[in-house]
This record gives C-alpha cells, sequence and structure tokens, in this order.
C-alpha cells in the first residue's frame, strides 16, 4: 500500500488483496478454475480508493467463489506475520539448527513427516522467502518474542515437571487447533 501510495498517480484507486487459499497449493501446477472457491480473499483497499474500485475488486473476487474480507494494511501484515512468516522463520530455525549438527548425517535418516512439513516451508526462491522475511520486520520480530517466551515455558516445564503442565499445554494446544479446524471448515 505504501508503495501503491508512493507510485501510483492520486486518481489511481489501489485495492490490495491476498487469498487464503489453505492447503491448496500456491505454485502454477496448482491452478485451477476452483482454486478460490469457499477461500476467504483479504482486501486492502488504499485510503483514497474510490468506493466503485472497491465495489469492483470485491465483485471480482466474489465471482471467483471467495468471500471479500477487509482489512486494515497494518492488521493485515500483523496476522499474515503470525500464520505465515512466523512458521517460515521457525523452520527456518530448525533445519539450519539440526542440519548443522553432526549427528544429522544419521539424523536425517529418521526426518519424516514432520520435519518435512516444516522444511516444506523453505521451499521456494531464496531471495522471495527473505524479502517477504524482512517486508514485515517489526511485527514478525514481536510474533518471535512472543514465541520465545512460550518455547522457554516449554522448556521450563520440560525440565521441572512431572508431566502434569505439559500434557495440560497440550491438550489446550490441541482444543485450540481442534477449535480452529472447525472455525475453517464452518467457514
Amino acid at each position: 500500500c505504501r508503495w501503491a501510495e508512493a507510485l501510483l498517480p492520486q486518481q489511481v484507486s489501489f485495492v490490495g488483496g491476498s487469498p487464503l487459499l489453505a492447503g491448496k497449493g500456491s505454485g502454477p501446477e496448482d491452478a485451477r478454475g476452483d482454486l478460490f472457491r469457499d477461500c476467504r480473499y483479504c482486501l486492502v483497499p488504499a485510503p483514497n480508493a474510490h468506493p466503485d474500485a472497491v465495489g469492483l475488486v470485491s465483485s471480482m473476487v466474489t465471482l471467483l467463489g471467495a468471500d471479500p474480507y477487509f482489512l486494515d494494511p497494518l492488521e493485515h501484515d500483523s496476522l499474515v506475520a503470525g500464520v505465515a512468516h512466523l512458521p517460515t522463520i521457525l523452520a527456518l530455525a530448525l533445519t539450519d539448527a539440526l542440519s548443522n549438527e553432526p549427528s544429522w548425517r544419521e539424523m536425517r535418516k529418521f526426518a519424516g513427516p514432520s520435519f518435512d512439513t516444516f522444511a516444506a516451508l523453505l521451499e521456494g526462491q531464496p531471495d522471495a522467502i527473505t524479502q517477504a522475511l524482512l517486508s514485515n520486520r517489526e511485527t514478525l520480530l514481536r510474533w518471535l518474542d512472543t514465541y520465545v517466551l512460550k518455547v522457554q515455558q516449554m522448556r521450563q516445564l520440560l525440565a521441572n515437571d512431572a508431566g502434569e503442565g505439559l500434557n495440560v499445554a497440550v491438550k489446550q494446544a490441541n482444543a485450540a487447533r481442534s477449535q480452529w479446524m472447525r472455525d475453517r471448515e464452518s467457514r
């Protein structure tokens, strides 16, 4: 939105957007006619965007089968940092930590779906991934600080707990995931 404001003529109505294609793939090989059906499509109109332009883009999104979801640019970036960029940086840290250990030569033989799920977040163009992480640096740092505190709490539970606190944490996380899945399915 800042680039649009700086680079586009004043009479141009900019409406940014990004689809939320959970579990549907994001590469050219995943293209198909119903790709956007039943997904949310974030729309981020510039403050000076004409209502007709906003309506036109919203109608286009609806024609694609998606649900328009309006957000402020900063709100959008904060939410994306938490659920997209934070997992990417965690994947980077995990892959780097394990692959640089002397035991990686043997450990990699045991790496299965759990490791692959994380490592797959790093597929793609390294420059594009790096730019995505840097483009949202301040918000990502805040989410990373929150995550570090949670990791420290989990470390405390693992080191000093007989299992009750860790079990509660696992149950709460499972409940949160289950609720998220239900909410996602019911839209």
